[in-house]
């Protein structure tokens, strides 16, 4: 049975860099693949060492009042995942990147074991859904999500999003090699290379796009028409 269980994560935070930042939020949701369906789901909020600020507050609803009164202690979360991940073979994440680095940051956590799988990047989504913002594309698939920025909802709604699609054929897509493509272009053609799919990546202040391999020729093919240089990151 371990072989069909997967586990959403999502986490909340008090920013976008692991190494500056703290878990403020978490969700985890059992997931059986062979049925395409949760079975068991749990979330908490995290005490973190410092006071949170207010842009976190405006953006995920989570005020300090909250952490104080509510949120458990961060060994308490580690132990809570270790937990689930012990009898799960896969690790479901939208943009998984993120949830990564801050499980790298925890101590005693075992995650190695599991395949992971990137809702943003590994299923194979029409070709019109170049936006993979978790929130365009629960409206893509007809499941929008009323309270985005919270962990829970986040996750049940990206696994809402997975379930709509043959777990066999992401697994087969997710091994398809994927290269990244890093536009070269200037600020006044920011709108068009968002408007192609790519996304901002704050740390390095870059425009980017993991892409598989059998689709680069129609993403260069669209960049050279509009005139943008790139470079490619293998």
């Amino acid at each position: 049975m371990t072989q069909e269980i997967a586990i959403g994560i999502d986490f909340e935070t008090t920013g976008i860099d692991a190494n500056n930042s703290e878990v403020i939020e978490y969700a985890l949701v059992t997931y059986c693949t062979a049925f395409k369906s949760m079975i068991s789901s749990l979330s908490n909020l995290v005490k973190p060492t410092k006071e949170i600020g207010k842009e976190t507050e405006l953006l995920t609803g989570i005020n300090q009042l909250m952490l104080n009164n509510y949120g458990i202690e961060q060994n308490a979360m580690i132990t809570h995942i270790n937990m689930r991940f012990k009898n799960a073979k896969y690790l479901i994440a939208h943009n998984a990147e993120f949830e990564i680095s801050f499980l790298d940051k925890m101590q005693g956590l075992e995650y190695k074991h599991l395949e992971i799988i990137d809702t943003m990047k590994d299923i194979n989504y029409p070709p019109f859904m170049k936006n993979r913002d978790l929130e365009r594309l629960s409206l893509y698939h007809k499941c929008p999500n009323l309270n985005a920025h919270r962990a829970l909802p986040d996750t049940l709604t990206m696994l809402n999003i997975l379930s709509q699609y043959e777990f066999s054929k992401i697994l087969e897509y997710k091994n398809i090699p994927t290269v990244k493509i890093i536009s070269l272009a200037g600020f006044d053609k920011k709108d068009l290379v968002k408007g192609l799919g790519f996304f901002w990546d704050a740390n390095n202040r870059f425009w980017f796009m993991d892409i598989k391999i059998n689709f680069l020729e129609n993403i260069e093919n669209s960049l050279k028409e509009n005139d943008i240089k790139y470079r490619i990151q293998n």
